[in-house]
C-alpha cells in the first residue's frame, strides 16, 4: 500500500488551512482620508473633486470612505486638465500628486496644479447669417453672449449654439441648423469661434396631417389649433396646441411637429395621437393628520370616455372614510364615518369650440367641529378659455339640500338660527369665475402670475332660502432667483358683499395646508361668544390671507427633486367685514420639505405662530401646527 510521506502530509495540511482561512490575502488597500488641491484659483476644490475617481469621504452621515487606487491617478490628472480646458485654460497641467501615508490604513492625496493663463476669444464669426435685422450677424452676436476679448469657456460656447438655434427657430426658421468650430492657438493664448449658420427658409404653417384618431372627431383637433394655415411659423403655437389636446383628457400621447423632410417653406404640420382607453378604473386612498383632525379615506373611481357621444366623459367616484376630531383641550370632540360620492357627465366643444359643459350630482356625509350633516348637491357649469388659455371664464349654478344629523351642543340656539343650522337646509346659488393665468407651469410654477376673482350670489329666485353675495379675489406671483430658488407670494381676500348672514357652508375659514399654516384646518375662525369650555369654529363673513415663500431645490432623491421651503403666512377671519384689519393679522413662520413626484409635490410643513395666541384668540395657547399633504400651498 502506498502511504504519503510525513512532509507531504504537513504541506497539504498547511495548504488546506490557508484555503480555509480565505486563500489569497485580502485587499489591504488604504482608505482615502482627504483629497486636496494646491495652485487652483479658477476652480474650487469641490468642482475639481466632483469628477474624480480619487475622492474623499462622502455623505452627510457616516462619511463613507473610498479605497485608494494608484492606477486611477493618471486618469484623474487628465480629468482635472480637461476641466481646465473647458474653462479656456489649455495650458493647465497637474504637475504632481503628493500622497501622505503617515496615518495607518489611510492616505491623504493632494493634486498640485499649474493653471497657466486662459485663452482669450480673439474673434467671433457668424458665417451664413440671414439678412433680416432680427437674425443677422449683429443680432446673433447679442444672442450668443460670446464677445471678443473675454476668456473662452467651453460650456458657454455650447449654450451659445443652443441659444442661436432657439432664436432662429423662434423667428420662423423652423429648419435652421447651427454648427460651430473653435480654432485654438494655445501658444498665443487665442481662440477664434466660428458659428456656421444654415437658417433655411422662413416657414409658414402648411396643411394639417392627423393620425391616430378612432373615436375622437377631427373637429376636436381643428378647434384647438393655435394657428391657421398660412400663418408664420412660431414654435410656441405647437406647444399651445399640444397642451390644449392633452387637457381634453382623451389622448394618452400627443405629438405635434412640422414636417422637415426637404425643408419646405410651407411646412405641413403632423399631429399624431394615441387615444386613451375608453374605460378606466382608479383605486386608492389617503390620510390626513394635524393637531385637530385625524382622517383616513379610500377611493374608487370609474371613467367612461364617449359614454354620451364624442368628447364626453362619464365619471363616478366614491370616497368613504373615517374622521376623528379632537377638541381644543385635547379631548375627543367627535368623529364617525364620512363619505363623498359623485357622478358627473362632462362634454367638451359643447355647443361651440372650446366650451366645456359639466353636470354633476353629489351625495356626502360630513363631520366637522360644528355639525354632522348629510345631503345632496346638484351642479351645472359652463366654462371656456380664451387667448391661448390665458383667460378662463366660468359660470355655474348649484343647488344643495342638507340635513344636520347632529349639532355641537356648544352652539346656542340664536347662533344656530344665524348660521342656518335648522332641520332642513336649502341653498341655490350662481357662481362666476374669471381668471388670468400667466404662469409658466400650473403644477410647479417658477415664473409668472395668476389672478382670479370668484363671485357668488344666492337668492329666492334661485330656489334658495338664503340671500347673499360674496366675492373672493386673489393674486399669486412667482419669480425665479437663479436655477434653484423661486420666490412665491399670495394675496387673497374674501368678503360678504350684501344680503343676509352667510349660512354655515358658505362662511370663510382659515388654516390648513393650503391656507394659514400656523393653524390646523379651519381653526382660524371666530367662535360663538358663549362658548367657554371648547372652541368650535363657525367661520366668518370676511377673510384675508397673505403668504410669502422661498422655494429651494436641494438635491435629487430616487430620481425626484427634493426641496426646502421657508414661509411666512398672515391672515385673519372675522365675524363682520368691518372688523377685518390686514395690519393686525395672525402671523406665522415656518419651513417644510417637498418631494416633487410625477403626481405633484409631497409636502410636509411646520408653522409657528408669532402673535395673537393668548386668551380670546382662535386656538389660544397653541403656537405650533404641522401639515402633510400633496400639492403646493398655492
Amino acid at each position: 500500500m502506498y502511504a504519503p510521506a510525513p512532509r507531504l502530509l504537513g504541506s497539504c495540511a498547511a495548504l488546506l488551512g490557508l484555503l480555509a482561512c480565505g486563500g489569497a490575502p485580502k485587499d489591504a488597500r488604504p482608505e482615502i482620508a482627504s483629497v486636496a488641491f494646491d495652485g487652483n484659483e479658477t476652480l474650487e476644490d469641490d468642482e475639481l473633486e466632483e469628477g474624480l475617481a480619487t475622492r474623499g469621504p462622502q455623505g452627510l452621515f457616516g462619511r463613507k470612505k473610498t479605497a485608494f487606487d494608484r492606477r486611477v491617478l493618471d486618469d484623474d490628472k487628465a480629468r482635472i486638465e480637461r476641466q481646465y480646458r473647458e474653462r479656456g485654460y489649455f495650458g493647465a497641467s497637474v504637475t504632481d500628486v503628493a500622497i501622505d501615508e503617515s496615518q495607518a490604513g489611510e492616505v491623504a492625496v493632494e493634486f498640485q496644479i499649474d493653471e497657466g493663463q486662459p485663452v482669450q476669444v480673439a474673434d467671433v464669426r457668424f458665417d451664413g447669417a440671414p439678412e433680416p435685422a432680427d437674425v443677422n450677424a449683429a443680432a446673433l452676436a447679442r444672442v450668443a453672449g460670446i464677445a471678443a476679448g473675454g476668456p473662452f469657456h467651453h460650456p458657454t460656447y455650447l449654450e451659445a449654439k443652443e441659444r442661436l438655434l432657439a432664436h432662429l427657430v423662434g423667428r420662423g426658421f423652423a429648419h435652421a441648423e447651427v454648427r460651430g468650430e473653435v480654432r485654438v492657438q494655445p501658444s498665443e493664448l487665442r481662440a477664434q469661434v466660428v458659428f456656421d449658420i444654415d437658417a433655411g427658409p422662413r416657414v409658414t404653417f402648411g396643411p394639417l396631417v392627423v393620425s391616430g384618431l378612432k373615436e375622437t372627431p377631427l373637429s376636436a383637433i381643428d378647434n384647438r389649433l393655435a394657428w391657421e394655415e398660412g400663418d408664420p411659423y412660431r414654435p410656441e403655437l405647437l406647444a399651445i396646441t399640444r397642451a390644449r389636446l392633452r387637457t381634453l383628457g382623451v389622448f394618452s400621447t400627443v405629438r405635434v411637429d412640422v414636417k422637415r423632410e426637404g425643408r419646405p417653406a410651407r411646412a405641413p404640420v403632423e399631429i399624431t395621437v394615441v387615444e386613451s382607453p375608453r374605460n378606466t378604473v382608479r383605486l386608492g386612498g389617503g390620510f390626513a393628520i394635524d393637531r385637530i383632525r385625524r382622517g383616513i379615506r379610500g377611493l374608487a373611481g370609474y371613467t367612461r370616455l364617449g359614454a354620451a357621444g364624442p368628447l364626453t366623459k362619464l365619471r363616478t367616484e366614491v370616497r368613504p372614510g373615517y374622521v376623528d376630531l379632537v377638541g381644543g383641550d385635547g379631548a375627543e370632540d367627535g368623529g364617525g364615518p364620512v363619505i363623498e360620492a359623485r357622478v358627473s357627465l362632462e362634454k367638451d366643444d359643447f355647443w361651440w369650440p372650446l366650451l366645456n359643459g359639466l353636470a354633476s350630482l353629489d351625495y356626502s356625509i360630513r363631520q366637522i367641529e360644528a355639525y354632522r350633516s348629510q345631503g345632496t348637491t346638484a351642479r351645472a357649469r359652463l366654462s371656456r378659455t380664451f387667448a391661448d388659455g390665458f383667460l378662463y371664464v366660468g359660470f355655474a349654478y348649484q343647488f344643495q339640500l342638507l340635513d344636520f344629523l347632529s349639532i355641537n351642543d356648544a352652539i346656542d340656539a340664536e347662533t344656530r338660527e344665524e348660521l342656518g343650522l335648522g332641520s332642513a337646509y336649502r341653498l341655490g346659488l350662481i357662481e362666476q369665475t374669471i381668471a388670468l393665468d400667466g404662469r409658466d407651469d400650473s403644477v410647479r410654477p417658477r415664473l409668472g402670475y395668476y389672478a382670479a376673482i370668484r363671485l357668488q350670489q344666492a337668492a329666492a329666485p334661485l330656489a334658495s332660502e338664503f340671500s347673499f353675495a360674496t366675492a373672493t379675489p386673489e393674486v399669486r406671483g412667482f419669480v425665479p432667483l437663479g436655477d434653484r430658488f423661486v420666490v412665491a407670494a399670495l394675496l387673497r381676500w374674501s368678503q360678504l358683499l350684501g344680503g343676509d348672514d352667510l349660512p354655515i357652508t358658505r362662511r370663510f375659514f382659515g388654516g390648513g395646508a393650503t391656507s394659514h399654516r400656523g393653524f390646523a384646518q379651519r381653526r382660524l375662525s371666530p367662535v360663538p361668544s358663549l362658548i367657554t369650555a371648547e372652541s368650535v369654529p363657525i367661520g366668518g363673513e370676511a377673510m384675508f390671507e397673505g403668504s410669502l415663500e422661498v422655494r429651494f431645490d436641494v438635491a435629487q432623491v430616487v430620481g425626484q427633486t427634493l426641496g426646502l421651503v421657508a414661509f411666512a403666512d398672515a391672515g385673519d377671519v372675522t365675524l363682520n367685514a368691518s372688523e377685518l384689519d390686514p395690519f393686525n393679522s395672525h402671523v406665522a413662520v415656518g419651513g417644510g420639505l417637498r418631494l416633487y413626484t410625477p403626481i405633484g409635490p409631497l409636502r410636509v410643513d411646520v408653522g409657528y405662530r408669532l402673535n395673537r395666541f393668548g386668551p380670546g384668540e382662535p386656538d389660544s395657547g397653541e403656537r405650533l401646527s404641522y401639515h402633510l399633504t400633496l400639492g403646493e400651498a398655492f
